[in-house]
Formats: structure tokens, C-alpha cells, sequence
């Protein structure tokens, strides 16, 4: 295979590679997944991110596709998750049309059948059309199976596959359908419900790390830009990674950006510390994954405790059976190595070290203050000394005539005038460990917050309320800090807020409401995401798509009648007024050299109103074929001098397997006038090419 000597067209640090990236390493698993699926086997690779399965389905189709297999790929997060069951099974079928080539209208066929429940209606969409119109073999590949696991009917969708591997032995039509799923998960996971028979059909397929030997592609690609020294830096970087797909795929990359000169060790170890070590790489995207896969996990205790037996070099046997070492294999952390668990590679070893185990294992975020006579914490029953912590001012040892609840390692106290009495009350905060024995209460959440009452003037000793959400979800998992701020419009006075910060970024919200019949503080509003921002009557709730490059699912949230985020007592959430696909940081300064092809798409609707910028995406002499969008042909119906802003609320990339220089994306687009009315949402079907290295927009559908 020839190399070309251009490193961004070569070398691929995240996102799915094209089916022929010249960088793909072919592994033993690429020949085991194509003859199984050949044989028509269901299989399932699921397995840690950033491992390669995406990539490894891209390729695997397109060898299917060559043998005159017919392939559909199905990335579920395309679909989402805030949806209604019925758009969920609708969405699913209007992508195999589109993937198989169905000649079916999915949402005429959906609608005929609405007397019958979602899941049978898949099924027959199945067998009545995709057996029906293709007469040969069809393998389905499902990515992303992990964003289903939270919905309320996902063991009803594995069990549907099930079915259709169990309906083999009457209707030998199911035996030309086969269903490959990938994603970060554990094959308990799939049906969850333990009254259902598990998921226990089809050949697992464990990916794993680059060898030497099938990575010589990546040495070559070195070799081609640096005569003489490419097995040397290829060395140097297999000694970091282990052969890990995208950490190696990245150190090649940052390598040949690094400029010409000799390469030693120490060159390649400095391109470690800066890109994975040092403080500024704490929000590395794989280290982020690794970090929240345990952290915020509601076992991250005992994974925590045995990833740290790991690190020592204890001899912990592999147990497929046991949730916690798969928990931990599927972060990526450690692996499985001769019938053993060992650390991953060197560059976790060194980002997560024993260090790092103390400073997140939770009993050790505890603050307690030290008093003068040495005493850290006394408790019994009748007193309990900790500390105080204000917003202002220094901490304070103080006598409380309680204990606090049973379980509890005390982590912080707020003083806070919560019910305007002039009164400061405390909100004191426990953590609580997860690995109680049997019988012992168990509180639902790492972290819980209780308020205490301050009696006649003495430090507070009466135990009013705990503060609580709706469900099972953690309060709080790592920096917990109330706030009183008016977030809600309509209830006089501020409102409790508690804002959970983990790496800096803000994961969890909860808003609290002072009722008067109780009295206490109840929970009016409960938001989980990667990063969460407030302002009165509005929250805002970003989630980042792990399977692009640096984009997330912005959802605005507002309350009814500014009162109340929940739809009823249950703790049901409003669904979101707007979502949209955002740049997670930034737009890149020139997205069209991106890799990904969908992020142009985005940033034309982003500067859709600006001529200069909106034709800047689009290839040579299409602006004006398209009567520069204008006449409706870009999405919106309206001519752009009366639009303000587009949304896009969906994004799907839909390779050509057939011609990497051409590739179609899948849009969803809502159009805002300048007065804020917005349009209905309206789809479109972008073609781009790839010349010149650059992406660009070259028709529109």
C-alpha cells in the first residue's frame, strides 16, 4: 500500500475513517467480523471508545457491500433520545430506507399500521420490506447502542432482534437478515429487566489494541515523512500507547505536525506530556471519556478501589461475570491480558495514577477541619465536630448535640438563610458509600444534602428535611455548591439552586422551591449534561456527541408558567422548548479542511444570513446555481433577508462508500424569522465533494 507523505490525509486522531483511509489498520477481528457476517451470524463488538469499531464497520460494509451483500448502517445517536417511542421505531425504518435503497414511503407505512404496538411494526417493517424488496442477504449494522441503554424501551428493541434470530427456525427469510451491534456497553446491559430472557444470542467480538505488526502501516506513514527515523518514532510511540487505535493515531499525527529535525525519546515523551499529561490536557476528549466512565458512575467507589489493586500489580483474574472489572474494561482503563487485569498503556498509568485514585476516590473529597487539639472528627452519639464553610470568611470547628445520619462521611457545610427568617440554616453535605453490606439503607446518591435548623440561637441540631430530586438520579456526585438565586419568575423570592461541578465544567442542576405547608425545599427542576447554564426561566443543557468531532445537542429548557420544570409529581422533565447541533468549543478557524464533512454543514447554517461567509462553504459556481439560497432551495422557505437564525437539530453523515471525494449529509433544519417565529423543521439532503483538500457543498435535495 502506498503512503501518501501529506499528514492530514494520512494519519486520523478520532471519528470514523473512511472505508479507504490509507491509515486504517487491519486487525485479526476485520477478517473475524466479515466471515461472520458472511455465514449470516449476529455479532456484537462492544467494546471501550475511540477503539475502532466504527471504523472497523465502515470497512466491514464495504467488503460486505463488494461481495454483493446489501449493508445498512445505523448510528443511533442520529436519532436521539429526546423522542417519543413512536418517532424513535419511525426514525429507525426511515433510515434503513434510506440506507437500503427501499422503494417504501416509511411514514405512509408506519401510519397504516397504527393500531398495532411499535415493536411488531418493526419487526413486519423487516420481514414485509426489507425481505421482500431485497432478495439477497442484508447485514444491518447498528452503532451506538449504548445511547439506548437510559430509554424506557430499550430491552423491547434487543429483544426485537432477538426475535428475528430466533424466527430462523420457522421462516427461513430471517435467515438472509443479520444485525451486527457496536457501541460501549456490556451484553447484560442490553435487556435490563431481569424478569426477560437476557440478551444471549450472537459472537461476541473483543477489539483490541494495535499489534506491532498489523500497525506497520503507521510506521511507514512516518517513514515517509521522516527518511530514516520513522521506526524509531513508532517505536517510542508504541512504548506509550500499547497500540491503542486513537492515542497512537494521534501521537503520529502531533508528530508530523511537530516540524522537520532529528526525533529522539525525549522528543516523542514531550509530545506525550503536552498532548495527555499536563494540566492543559485534562479536557483531552479520551481522557474525558476514561475520567467520567468511572467518576460518574454509581459505582465509582469499588471501580475506583480495584482499578487502584490493578495499578499495584496485584494479580486480579479477568471474571466476565463480574459488573465492576467489566464496568472498568469497558472505560478502557485496564484490560484483560493472559487471564489477567493490567493497566491499559503507559499514558493512562501516568494520567491516572495512584494520585489521581486518592484525589477522586469520594471518601477522600471529605473536608473535615482540624481543631487545635488535633481532633478531626468525633462521631457519637451526642456530638459530632466539623467544619463550617462560609461563603465568606474562615472555617470553624462547632459542637452539634446530633449525629448526622447513619452512613454519612461528611463532606461540607454552607450556612444559608434559606426561609428569610434572618436565620442562617446549614445544608450539610454526606457522601455515602455504595458498597454497603446487605440490610444496611442504602440513600441513592454518592452525595446528599440535609438541612439543618439552627434552635435558640445555638449551632444548628435539629435535622429538618433531606433535599432530594425525583427517581434514583445522584443530587450531587463531585463539587456540590447551593446558591439562592431568582431563577423562577413567578414565586416571590429566590429559589435554592445546587450546581454539581466536575472538571470544571457544571454536570448537574437542580432548582428547589420553598413550600410553606411542608416547610421544606422541593425539587422543581432536575438537569443533567455535560455543561448546564441558568438564567431566569431558562436552562440550558449541552451534551456532547461522542461519535463527532467536537459537536453537541444544545437543548433550552423553560418552565410552565415560571413556576415548575416538572410535568408532574413523578419528577417528569418538560421537554425541551429548543434543540439544536452546536460546535461544542468553537468553530474551527477553517472547516472545510475538517475531517468531517457534516461540520461544514453546520457552520453554513450557522452564517446563513451572511453572504460572504454562507457562500465560502460551497463549491465553485454552486452559490449561484442555488439562486444563493434565496428561493427556499437550502432549507428554508423564507429568502434569507427574513431569517435571523438556524437551527440544526439533526446531523447524519451518510458515507459513499463507493467514492471517498463524495459523501452525502442528512440535515433537519428550523428556520427563525427575524421577529422569532420559527418555520416548521424542514430536511435536506446535502452532496459535498472533496478537492483540495476541503470539504464543500456542492448540492442540496
Amino acid at each position: 500500500m502506498s503512503v501518501d507523505a501529506r499528514a492530514s490525509d494520512f494519519f486520523v486522531a478520532g471519528g470514523t475513517l473512511r472505508s479507504d483511509a490509507p491509515s486504517y489498520v487491519k486487525r485479526q477481528e476485520d477478517d473475524e467480523l466479515l466471515d461472520l457476517a458472511l455465514a449470516g451470524e449476529f455479532c456484537y463488538v462492544l467494546t471501550p471508545r475511540q477503539m475502532g469499531k466504527s471504523s472497523l464497520m465502515v470497512h466491514t460494509a464495504r467488503r460486505l457491500q463488494e461481495r454483493g451483500v446489501r449493508t445498512a448502517i445505523i448510528d443511533l445517536t442520529s436519532i436521539g433520545t429526546d423522542v417519543s417511542v413512536e418517532q424513535w421505531y419511525l426514525g429507525l425504518i426511515t433510515r434503513l430506507k434510506s440506507q437500503l435503497g427501499l422503494r417504501v414511503d416509511p411514514e405512509e407505512w408506519w401510519a397504516a399500521r397504527a393500531s398495532l404496538g411499535v415493536v411488531q411494526r418493526f419487526t413486519d417493517f423487516l420481514h414485509d420490506v426489507v425481505l421482500v424488496e431485497i432478495g439477497g442477504p442484508v447485514v444491518i449494522f447498528v452503532d451506538e447502542i449504548d445511547t439506548t441503554l437510559n430509554l424506557g424501551f430499550s430491552d423491547d428493541f434487543f429483544a426485537a432482534i432477538r426475535f428475528t434470530y430466533n424466527a430462523r427456525a420457522s421462516d427461513q427469510a430471517y435467515n438472509r437478515l443479520t444485525f451486527v451491534l457496536l457501541g460501549v456497553a456490556a451484553p447484560a446491559d442490553l435487556i435490563k429487566d431481569p424478569n426477560r430472557t437476557p440478551f444471549n444470542i450472537g459472537h461476541r467480538i473483543d477489539l483490541h489494541e494495535f499489534s506491532r505488526e498489523s500497525a506497520q502501516i503507521l510506521q511507514q506513514g512516518l517513514e515517509a515523512i521522516f527518511p530514516g527515523q520513522g521506526k524509531a518514532i513508532f517505536t517510542r510511540i508504541f512504548h506509550w500507547t500499547n497500540g491503542h487505535p486513537y492515542l497512537t493515531q494521534k501521537l503520529c499525527l502531533a508528530a508530523t505536525e511537530a516540524g522537520d529535525g532529528r526525533w529522539t525519546d525525549e522528543r516523542v515523551d514531550g509530545l506525550v506530556e503536552r498532548l495527555f499529561l499536563a494540566k492543559e490536557a485534562r479536557k483531552e476528549g479520551n481522557l474525558q471519556f476514561v475520567r467520567s466512565k468511572i467518576l460518574y458512575h454509581p459505582q465509582a467507589r469499588p471501580l475506583l478501589a480495584l482499578y487502584r489493586k490493578v495499578y499495584r500489580g496485584e494479580r486480579i483474574a479477568d471474571d466476565e461475570r463480574s459488573p465492576v472489572q467489566n464496568q472498568l474494561k469497558l472505560s478502557g482503563l485496564v484490560q484483560a491480558k493472559g487471564g489477567y487485569l493490567s493497566v491499559g498503556n503507559r499514558v493512562y498509568e501516568r494520567a491516572f495514577d495512584l494520585a489521581w485514585v486518592r484525589e477522586s476516590t469520594p471518601a477522600s473529597r471529605t473536608l473535615i477541619a482540624v481543631s487545635a487539639l488535633g481532633i478531626v472528627a468525633l462521631l457519637a452519639v451526642g456530638l459530632i465536630i466539623y467544619d463550617r464553610e462560609f461563603t465568606s470568611g474562615p472555617a470553624v470547628s462547632v459542637e452539634i448535640a446530633v449525629p448526622l445520619p447513619e452512613g454519612c462521611q461528611y463532606v461540607q457545610t454552607y450556612a444559608l438563610d434559606l426561609n428569610s427568617d434572618g436565620d442562617e440554616e446549614w445544608i450539610i453535605m454526606c457522601y455515602f458509600d455504595q458498597t454497603f453490606p446487605p440490610g444496611a439503607q442504602q440513600h441513592g446518591s454518592p452525595i446528599a444534602a440535609y438541612v439543618y435548623y439552627v434552635d435558640d440561637s445555638t449551632p444548628p441540631n435539629t435535622l429538618a428535611y433531606e433535599l432530594r430530586v425525583p427517581g434514583d438520579d445522584y443530587l450531587c456526585e463531585c463539587r456540590c455548591v447551593p446558591t439562592m438565586n431568582d431563577v423562577l419568575s413567578v414565586p416571590p423570592g429566590p429559589e435554592l439552586v445546587l450546581g454539581d461541578t466536575c472538571d470544571g465544567e457544571r454536570m448537574r442542576l437542580t432548582i428547589f422551591q420553598w413550600d410553606r405547608t411542608k416547610p421544606a425545599y422541593l425539587p422543581v427542576g432536575h438537569f443533567l449534561g455535560h455543561y448546564i447554564s441558568s438564567t431566569p426561566d431558562t436552562v440550558i443543557v449541552e451534551e456532547f456527541q461522542m461519535t463527532r468531532a467536537q459537536l453537541a445537542l444544545r437543548q433550552t429548557y423553560h418552565p410552565i408558567d415560571g413556576r415548575t420544570y416538572y410535568l408532574d409529581d413523578q419528577g417528569t422533565l418538560v421537554p425541551p422548548a429548543e434543540q439544536e447541533i452546536v460546535f461544542s468549543h468553537e468553530e474551527p478557524k477553517d472547516v472545510t479542511l475538517s475531517r468531517y464533512p457534516e461540520n461544514v454543514v453546520l457552520a453554513f447554517y450557522n452564517h446563513y444570513t451572511d453572504t460572504a461567509k454562507a457562500s465560502a462553504y460551497f463549491a465553485a459556481g454552486m452559490w449561484g446555481q442555488l439562486g444563493q439560497c434565496d428561493t427556499g432551495q437550502c432549507g428554508c422557505t423564507a429568502p434569507r433577508s427574513q431569517i435571523a437564525h438556524v437551527r440544526v437539530t439533526s446531523l447524519q453523515h451518510v458515507e459513499d462508500p463507493t467514492d471517498p471525494n463524495h459523501t452525502t449529509v442528512e440535515a433537519t433544519v428550523v428556520c427563525e424569522y427575524l421577529d422569532g417565529t420559527p418555520e416548521n423543521g424542514t430536511f435536506a439532503r446535502w452532496h459535498l465533494i472533496h478537492t483540495a483538500d476541503r470539504w464543500q457543498l456542492d448540492s442540496v435535495e
